[in-house]
């Protein structure tokens, strides 16, 4: 920021300090001495702008965007959350879209089975879609019908552990409407 403040004073104070004193030494070239100094202040600002774009691309080549990080990446998160497996747990239920996709991430120390589950109980839940054994995974899921859903993960074995669970949606950054429904 501080050579962003050098900058600008390069270009607003040195030009008003010099066209203020310079027309005091020489009053017979006053109209020379203003128009260089305003061509020079014209060049000053110009140079400024072409500074301050490179300075915000490279902000933007480097991860440091003004846009939110899901903006950039197109994945919103829905949760990040750590589940201690004595027996199956879920995740909280979200309300979803058909045509929604969400992406999984899930590790653990020891092998778990991920579900995406609706009509979940207390005590039981429907199993829609499962990965196979696995103690990290990464995949997606497309939603094929509107309602509720979460993410159950169910330990192999009988020691329990702690399994990190995110959960992202897609963001649908160009809805198609067709008359009443939106896809």
């Amino acid at each position: 920021m501080n050579r962003e403040k050098a900058i600008w004073a390069f270009v607003v104070a040195i030009p008003s300090i010099i066209i203020a004193l310079l027309p005091l030494a020489f009053p017979h070239m006053i109209y020379w001495i203003i128009g260089g100094l305003v061509a020079f202040w014209i060049v000053s600002v110009i140079s400024w702008l072409i500074l301050r774009v490179r300075n915000l691309e490279s902000q933007l080549e480097s991860g440091k965007p003004n846009q939110k990080p899901e903006e950039l990446s197109g994945w919103e998160n829905l949760e990040a959350i750590d589940l201690y497996l004595e027996g199956w747990k879920a995740s909280q239920t979200f309300e979803l879209k058909k045509g929604d996709k969400i992406k999984v991430t899930a590790s653990g120390p020891k092998r778990f089975i991920l579900h995406l589950a609706g009509d979940l109980s207390a005590k039981r839940f429907k199993s829609l879609r499962k990965t196979s054994e696995t103690k990290n995974w990464v995949g997606t899921w497309d939603i094929e019908s509107e309602g509720g859903y979460a993410i159950v993960a169910e330990p192999l074995g009988d020691s329990p552990f702690w399994v990190k669970i995110r959960v992202d949606r897609k963001l649908n950054r160009f809805p198609v409407h067709v008359g009443k429904v939106t896809y």
